[in-house]
């Protein structure tokens, strides 16, 4: 009976096959380490390293909710840099999860501008997570052309359960001219995830 179908119908065919049985390979994978699932257990990861078979009525509401918050938090003025590290006025948030394996994904926008040039200077924008620096930072260099540049860095930062902060600092790496974190451009973007 198969003789007479088209050939790019027969090649459908096979494919959803060679598909279904990856799927049963998956499948039969997940049993072997996690045993028999019950009806209406779905696996889910309970750490980085480990899963388990949970019913959804009963898996943890953080879980099933997955982003908790989105937020996006402006400039609210401009920031005169020094050498040491300033907070940027309104790109601030704090927050509190339930989950032991929660994470931040930040993206952060700096508007740097000398409002009096000096060659060779960098602006530097940061991430304060509660108390830690995070390492990634996002760098202007003044060209001495007195250029305006809005730069942006991306943070992801594990956290765990209870209240968290999440802040821009600002700074310059020399005392020379006078650079200027813009309120225009400068933002902090925000996605939380409240995992168990």
């Amino acid at each position: 009976m198969t003789a007479n179908l088209p050939r790019d119908i027969l090649d459908r065919i096979t494919g959803m096959a060679g598909a279904v049985k990856d799927l049963q390979g998956h499948l039969s994978a997940t049993i072997a380490v996690l045993g028999t699932p019950t009806a209406g257990q779905v696996a889910t990861a309970t750490s980085a390293t480990s899963a388990a078979w949970q019913t959804p009525s009963t898996a943890p509401a953080a879980l099933l909710a997955g982003l908790a918050l989105s937020a996006s938090k402006p400039a609210t003025g401009t920031l005169t840099l020094s050498t040491s590290d300033q907070d940027v006025a309104g790109c601030s948030l704090t927050f509190t999860l339930a989950g032991a394996h929660g994470f931040a994904h930040v993206t952060g926008a700096f508007d740097f501008q000398p409002t009096s040039s000096s060659a060779g200077v960098n602006a530097v924008g940061k991430l304060l997570a509660d108390a830690s620096t995070q390492t990634e930072q996002a760098i202007w260099t003044d060209n001495g052309a007195s250029s305006r540049e809005t730069v942006s860095q991306s943070w992801v930062v594990p956290l765990g359960a209870g209240s968290h902060t999440l802040k821009l600092r600002a700074s310059k790496t020399s005392a020379l001219g006078t650079h200027v974190a813009n309120t225009s451009h400068t933002n902090m973007t925000v996605l939380i995830f409240d995992l168990p």
